[in-house]
């Protein structure tokens, strides 16, 4: 197994992930471009890498299911995670987020009742997860974001909860602008 990356120290990886997203944002706006794909799979790979997650994706809810459209991803995940794959969303972390089952912020999934009751849990071997809903103008979720540590992530704070609520805000923003999606993924360096 990959080890996590190591994260960036508190403030400053919060901050690291609102300017990938200030980047996002300019890259994408107007008649920048219609497709998100590129600046998108690099703003997961900078959010990655601020807060030293193994996986960072932005999945859809299409009917029951969560289809993985952009993943960024270290270790053994970069395969299993594959953009266009989908899984049931009532069995996810994501479905149990946007509904209020689970914290958006679980910086110990052995911790949580819920968590470990998950078979996702062993599967993805999740041991901290962080989400934002993607939430459209008009009240419809599209999706979320998400990362997934391998590892308990004591260090995790409300702040990079905040912060990936912007860059699901920016992600909701260029969709709602007729952005295209396309299914990528991004296992390189943002840097």
């Amino acid at each position: 197994m990959t080890p996590s990356l190591d994260p960036q120290p508190g403030p400053d990886r919060a901050r690291q992930v609102e300017e990938a997203v200030d980047a996002f944002a300019a890259a994408t706006s107007g008649d920048a471009t219609h497709d998100l794909f590129q600046p998108l799979t690099f703003l997961l790979a900078q959010v990655r890498q601020s807060l030293g997650m193994d996986v960072v994706f932005v999945s859809r809810f299409v009917d029951q299911a969560r289809v993985f459209e952009v993943v960024s991803a270290e270790g053994p995940l970069a395969q299993r995670l594959a953009p266009g794959q989908a899984d049931p969303l009532v069995d996810t972390y994501c479905q149990r987020v946007v509904d209020g089952r689970l914290p958006r912020l679980i910086p110990d999934a052995a911790a949580s009742p819920e968590s470990v009751a998950l078979a996702i849990t062993r599967v993805l071997n999740i041991g901290a997860y962080l989400s934002a809903p993607v939430v459209l103008a008009n009240g419809q979720v599209f999706g979320t974001v998400c990362c997934i540590s391998h590892r308990s992530r004591p260090d995790l704070r409300e702040e990079d909860a905040r912060a990936l609520s912007e860059v699901a805000r920016a992600v909701a923003g260029c969709v709602e602008r007729g952005g295209t999606l396309r299914f990528g993924s991004w296992t390189g360096s943002a840097r």
